[in-house]
């Protein structure tokens, strides 16, 4: 030793510590890689400070899908009822295949063509997710991915031919969830949650091994395996009530092509061909400051500035039209957060919010608009009074609740979708002319007594006038000019 004496024990044993945490950290940067942005990844664990409001609304409650929630000691009651439906559904396939070949039926199995097709799919299917899940390994994964997947179209397949069996169809209804009420919501509802979901492209592929077209539902067997999925998914959704009714019907195939799981498609239901409107346009100016359209006046403020508010007749949530030549601010019905428990809304907003490509955030958007035209329950009875929104009585803090909790931690969108709604607003409000008209109507008449006060003055002062002015009468008439 350069310092003249031998080292102590302590000294030694310290140094080897340190050098066995240099040969650790060595090892694991050997072992880290950079990571490049992964542009498959479209399933994404819900932040923390979204959650943190609202957890109830991202995590499932009957049935898990895929990784993130996989395992969960309170959802392994659904297990069973997985492999009921994989076998069902290899049964469909088998059946028509020995009908086609004239061979007999036997129990369903899963053949090594059927592992294999989905082990190659395996390294797409991770990389569509957030978090590598390093520790579920390549069997257990592909496990997953076909008892989920068969599970969930199993379930869109026996949803159609329970809804067929009005039209003559005999279909064998003792499933529980089919004949249990509560489960019905509770299922469709975990379905859609953004940590819930297996890449589209694996329930596609699932669809075509089994040749599902052949089977005898009420569908066009000529589709592909991508339209035939994506029907009978919509067609779940909304006889589940999950989304609005009025929503469907008005989506173009192209932007339905483009969905990466089920929470995506149904976004893309919603959206249609209408992103974005003529009235409504999307703004991507870079020196548009974040407060200066982040907040508008509540509908009350506005209604109180001379603005008529009213039921707009289109059923797209995102066409709110003002039409400032008649100080008329359209809204459509609200029906996508009339159902409290609904929890689509705030996983299409966490969805928003993970993706790093997000083109647009209309429903970040949208959640934002809705608690600043509300602000508090007194803005909801507003709205409720002109048809706008349907709630039942006794609810109204509940529903300014719920959008206070999906837009706690978000982000304000730089690519709002309604910027140039907020900016026509706020230069009508802020007027001279609106702002005298807002606070004669807000200080002066808002208040019936003062209404009243402000009437008997005036009756006192008309009063007054005319008794001086009969007071002065002889006067006028001896002395007049």
């Amino acid at each position: 030793m350069s310092n003249g004496h031998a080292p102590t024990s302590t000294e030694i044993r310290n140094e080897a510590d340190d050098k066995d945490l240099v040969s650790s950290l060595n090892q694991e940067l050997t072992l880290t890689s950079a990571l490049p942005a992964n542009k498959n990844c479209s399933i994404y664990k819900v932040p923390d400070n979204l959650k943190a409001a609202n957890e109830n609304a991202y995590v499932p409650r009957l049935v898990s899908v895929g990784p993130f929630h996989n395992g969960s000691k309170n959802l392994q009651a659904m297990q069973d009822q997985k492999w009921i439906y994989l076998k069902s559904l290899l049964s469909r396939h088998q059946s028509s295949m020995s009908s086609n070949d004239g061979s007999s039926l036997s129990s369903p199995t899963v053949d090594l063509t059927f592992v294999q097709s989905l082990k190659r799919l395996e390294k797409r299917a991770r990389e569509s997710y957030s978090e590598t899940f390093n520790k579920l390994s390549s069997n257990a994964f592909v496990e997953m991915m076909i008892l989920d997947g068969c599970f969930i179209i199993e379930l869109f397949i026996r949803h159609r031919t329970v809804m067929e069996k009005s039209h003559g169809r005999e279909v064998v209804d003792s499933d529980p969830l089919f004949t249990t009420p509560r489960l019905h919501s509770c299922l469709a509802w975990d379905l859609i949650l953004l940590e819930n979901q297996l890449p589209l492209f694996v329930l596609e592929h699932l669809v075509s091994l089994n040749q599902l077209r052949e089977i005898n539902i009420n569908i066009n067997i000529n589709q592909e395996p991508s339209t035939f999925l994506k029907e009978l998914a919509l067609d779940f959704f909304q006889h589940r009530s999950v989304v609005p009714k009025t929503s469907f019907g008005h989506h173009q195939q192209q932007h339905l092509d483009s969905s990466n799981h089920l929470l995506d498609l149904l976004r893309n239901s919603l959206l249609g061909s209408s992103r974005p409107s003529a009235h409504v346009t999307i703004s991507r100016a870079e020196d548009r400051q974040k407060e200066d359209r982040s907040m508008i006046p509540s509908a009350k403020e506005l209604s109180f500035a001379g603005i008529y508010i009213k039921k707009g007749t289109n059923d797209n949530p995102f066409n709110v039209i003002f039409k400032c030549n008649t100080r008329v601010l359209e809204i459509p019905p609200l029906s996508i957060i009339e159902d409290l428990s609904n929890p689509l809304l705030p996983n299409l907003v966490a969805f928003e919010q993970c993706r790093s490509d997000c083109p647009t955030s209309e429903f970040t958007s949208y959640a934002c608009l809705m608690l600043n035209i509300m602000k508090d329950a007194d803005g909801v009875r507003f709205l409720s009074k002109r048809g706008i929104i349907n709630q039942l009585p006794g609810h109204d803090e509940e529903v300014v609740l719920l959008l206070k909790k999906i837009c706690s931690g978000v982000t304000f969108p730089r690519n709002f979708h309604f910027s140039d709604l907020y900016d026509q607003l706020n230069k009508y409000f802020h007027s001279i002319t609106t702002e005298w008209v807002y606070i004669l109507r807000t200080q002066y008449f808002e208040n019936p007594g003062t209404i009243i006060t402000i009437t008997n003055a005036a009756m006192v002062l008309i009063l007054a006038v005319i008794q001086t002015f009969f007071t002065a009468l002889p006067y006028i008439k001896k002395h007049p000019s």
